[in-house]
């Protein structure tokens, strides 16, 4: 039986919780399945499941600001904004220019100079 990504990232997070001290067995015992199962091509798509499998199942949203500068934003001004829980990852890019991209899960805000430098050159060219 062929078995979805999100099938085996749910798996592996409810035998990870079931038994926490035991995660490096758990891991391997899940490695070799995979290898098993013929589903090793699947690695990058499970691991992106159960990355998603993670954050939802402990309330918590990933959020990357990529700035020109540091600290342009928060986690607390982030997560007041957002009335949630988040993780935030930051990214410091100078070829933003000025304001920032912020992705809140699979949502995402471009207001960047460059983004806007871009949609002006494109205007323009129409």
């Amino acid at each position: 039986m062929k078995y979805t990504p999100s099938q085996y990232a749910t798996t592996l997070y409810d035998l990870l919780e079931e038994n926490p001290k035991k995660q490096k067995e758990t891991v391997k015992a899940f490695a070799q399945k995979l290898v098993a199962n013929g589903s090793v091509k699947d690695l990058r798509a499970i691991e992106s499941a159960f990355v998603r499998e993670w954050y939802d199942r402990k309330g918590i949203t990933p959020v990357t600001v990529t700035a020109g500068e540091s600290g342009a934003y928060t986690k607390k001004e982030i997560e007041k904004i957002t009335g949630k829980e988040i993780e935030l990852t930051e990214i410091k890019d100078p070829g933003v220019g000025a304001g920032a991209r912020i992705r809140i899960g699979d949502y995402q805000i471009d207001n960047t100079l460059a983004r806007r430098l871009s949609d002006l050159t494109s205007a323009l060219t129409k």
